[in-house]
């Protein structure tokens, strides 16, 4: 896009994630009280900026809905997990009716995408993400069940590509993905693909819940991070991409809760086999007076 900065990234899009995602921590660490007020503004000041020069449409909307969450967890009422539960499963049913409206599967729904429209400047096309989503539906439809394999559609603008002949029909300009994580599962790996994704969702936030009863602060963050990651899919296809900032932090992300999981199980065992003595009194009956 003209005029929009890349800085020391490959591409616009990449800039605008990693400055999302540094707003993301900054608010976190201020409100969590792990930084003094000055450095989490001039820190959050240069995440904004960045953010603002990629001209980055899908990490401005991501940042702006995340952020939102950010605070009514941090600033709601701490510790109740029931509002946090509740607050979760509004915005995983708000998501998915933006992804409904985005992929234009259940008609009416444009309504929704309004405000994302006013706030981008974008139009209904997405900047013309909606021939490429239209090509890819229709490749889906061969191979619905198992998909064409992983990596076997986007392999390039090459004579042997499956993907470079349909779109061909629209444009001239090869994208090397759907431009959303969600039509690129399916396409890859089918519908049972997509159910595979929806399971590691589920476990994910599974396993943040259950971390909400000993580390708060730190739960938030991770969910926080999961509804980046699943509005970001949304327009781009980060699911499968290794070398993408946010792919990376996930994974990481990933192996801390499941480590969490794991102390949290041991500590259960260990308490279990190993239960508190019980008074000398109602072991072998009164003791001395």
């Amino acid at each position: 896009m003209e005029g929009a900065w890349r800085g020391v990234f490959a591409q616009k899009n990449a800039l605008g994630d990693g400055a999302a995602l540094g707003v993301v921590f900054w608010l976190h660490a201020w409100l969590a009280k792990e930084t003094g007020f000055w450095r989490f503004a001039a820190g959050l000041g240069v995440c904004i900026a960045c953010l603002i020069v990629s001209r980055s449409s899908t990490s401005m909307l991501a940042a702006i809905f995340v952020t939102l969450l950010l605070f009514l967890l941090m600033k709601g009422p701490t510790g109740k997990r029931g509002y946090v539960v509740l607050l979760t499963v509004l915005f995983v049913a708000l998501i998915l009716l933006y992804s409904l409206a985005v992929l234009r599967i259940l008609p009416g729904l444009d309504f929704l995408l309004q405000p994302f429209i006013a706030l981008t400047g974008k139009d209904m096309t997405f900047t013309g993400r909606t021939q490429i989503w239209d090509v890819v539906k229709e490749h889906i439809k061969l191979h619905p069940l198992l998909g064409t394999g992983y990596g076997a559609y986007w392999i390039g603008p090459l004579p042997r590509s499956p993907s470079i002949a349909a779109i061909a029909r629209y444009s001239d300009y090869y994208p090397g993905q759907a431009h959303n994580g969600y039509l690129d599962v399916i396409n890859d790996l089918g519908y049972v693909g997509l159910v595979c994704l929806l399971g590691y969702i589920v476990v994910y936030l599974r396993q943040s819940l259950v971390l909400l009863r000993t580390d708060y602060t730190l739960a938030v963050l991770y969910l926080t991070l999961l509804f980046y990651e699943l509005i970001c899919n949304l327009t781009s296809a980060d699911w499968f991409a290794s070398i993408a900032l946010n792919f990376v932090i996930t994974i990481q992300v990933v192996f801390a809760l499941a480590r969490g999981a794991l102390d949290c199980r041991l500590l259960a065992t260990r308490t279990v086999q190993s239960p508190l003595p019980m008074p000398r009194a109602a072991v072998g009956g009164p003791g001395p007076l």
